[in-house]
């Protein structure tokens, strides 16, 4: 989606949102989504107050408010309505945890995602989850845009991957909790 089809789907949602709902509405509807920008009680625009609440936000997280707002999306690039949209990689109504791991560990991720799904939180393993016929970088990208934080399973070789350092990077640079798991991994792994 380029950047006016983005800003065009904002003005969308800011316009619906302005028509049908009050501020007070508008801040309940968009409080699940843990957007960036602040909420307000008292704004003179809804339609504005929409907008700069919504333009710092990754597209995957727009694109999910306006099919819950059930919009009509088919003026937008089919591969972000539907292709990166998938929710296939997560269980539903779970904590979503981005396992960060290298190809040689997939084995003690893949035990430590078990685990993590004992007490109910939806564990992310790449090897594990994507299935054979999906993107593999359009389905590790959604997760990580998603994810409610990253556990990074460190072993020998973890910092020298180019893979896993950019996944913790991406999940910081999102504000999301990084937890490192090392040598502890025993009862688990």
């Amino acid at each position: 989606m380029n950047s006016y089809q983005r800003l065009s789907l904002i003005n969308e949602i800011a316009y619906k949102l302005q028509q049908e709902m009050t501020t007070s509405e508008i801040n309940i509807l968009l409080s699940p989504y843990k957007l960036n920008g602040a909420f307000h009680v008292s704004v003179g625009s809804k339609r504005v107050y929409v907008r700069d609440l919504l333009q710092s936000e990754d597209i995957l997280k727009i694109v999910h408010i306006a099919k819950d707002l059930e919009m009509d999306l088919s003026n937008y690039e089919e591969n972000i309505i539907k292709g990166n949209t998938d929710t296939s990689v997560w269980l539903s109504n779970k904590r979503k945890v981005f396992i960060s791991h290298l190809a040689k560990d997939k084995e003690k991720a893949s035990k430590i995602q078990h685990y993590l799904l004992r007490k109910d939180i939806s564990g992310f393993v790449a090897h594990e989850d994507i299935e054979p016929n999906n993107d593999w970088q359009n389905s590790i990208e959604y997760a990580l845009k998603t994810m409610d934080f990253l556990v990074a399973l460190i072993t020998p070789g973890f910092f020298s991957s180019i893979w896993t350092n950019q996944e913790i990077g991406y999940a910081l640079g999102m504000n999301r909790k990084v937890v490192p798991f090392g040598n502890r991994c025993e009862e688990f792994c």
